[in-house]
Parts: structure tokens; sequence; C-alpha cells
């Protein structure tokens, strides 16, 4: 998992980037106004799953966003910051915007070594609380 960005207005817009290998197609999510990129790791994982690469953004004002920009109505304005790095229906994305966001210092990728667990569906709900009603839940980092 990539975390990327790119400049809007002076802040990021961010985004996640789950390539594939041999550059599939990408799904591009953007976000309704009261959801964040986090929230889409289920629809991001049927894509994944058709061989489908994506990228996720975060709505202006909304998840890592949401001290740097406003909420607005237009979207295509900080997300167009990133799709504007694709060139056209044969770009690699893994290739050539990848590459050139990171050449102009818009890509981080960060690493997450501990318990990381999403909460989509009832069935993620239930295996959550199983680890809680068990005593000892991995993100328990208090006292």
């Amino acid at each position: 998992i990539a975390g990327t960005g790119a400049s809007f207005r002076s802040a990021k817009a961010r985004a996640m980037a789950r390539p594939m290998p041999d550059a599939p197609p990408v799904v591009i999510l953007a976000m309704g106004l009261d959801s964040s990129k986090e929230e889409m790791s289920t629809y991001e994982r049927l894509f994944l799953e058709r061989d489908l690469a994506t990228l996720t953004f975060d709505g202006p004002g909304q998840g890592e966003g949401e001290y740097d920009f406003a909420i607005r109505h237009d979207y295509e304005a900080p997300v167009g910051a990133v799709v504007d790095y694709i060139e056209g229906d044969d770009t690699l994305f893994e290739r050539e915007p990848m590459e050139r966001l990171a050449k102009d210092g818009e890509l981080m990728a960060y690493q997450h070594d501990g318990f990381w667990q999403c909460m989509d569906t009832l069935r993620d709900r239930r295996t959550l609380n199983k680890l809680w009603e068990a005593g000892d839940p991995p993100w328990r980092i208090w006292g």
C-alpha cells in the first residue's frame, strides 16, 4: 500500500494506490462527503480480486485532508491533481505516473508494522469483538 498525494492549493490531496503486477487497468475511487479512503478496503478487495488496481482518494475536507482542505463539492479539482498524471488509456499507472509523482516529490509511502483490521462488514465487527472479548486486543495500547 502506498500513500500518495499531489499538491493542490499548497496542501496534499491524499490517496492510496494499490498497484498490481503486470499493470492492469486502474479503478479510481473517490469518496462521498462523509467517507474516507480507509473505508473502501472492501470495495478495493473486490477490484483487486478481479485483477484491477485501485487508486482511492479522500475527498476535500475528509480523512487525512480534513485539516488541509475545506469540504467542497467539486472533487475533480483536488483529485485531478493526481489524475492529471495519467496521460491516456494506455498509460501504465504503476509506471509513468507513479514515477513522475515520486520525482515531483508527491509520492509518500508508509510502512505499518502494528495491528490493522478494517471494520467494513458484520464479519469484521464480529472478528474485532471476539478479539476484544478474549481480553487482549492487539490495538489496546493503554493499561
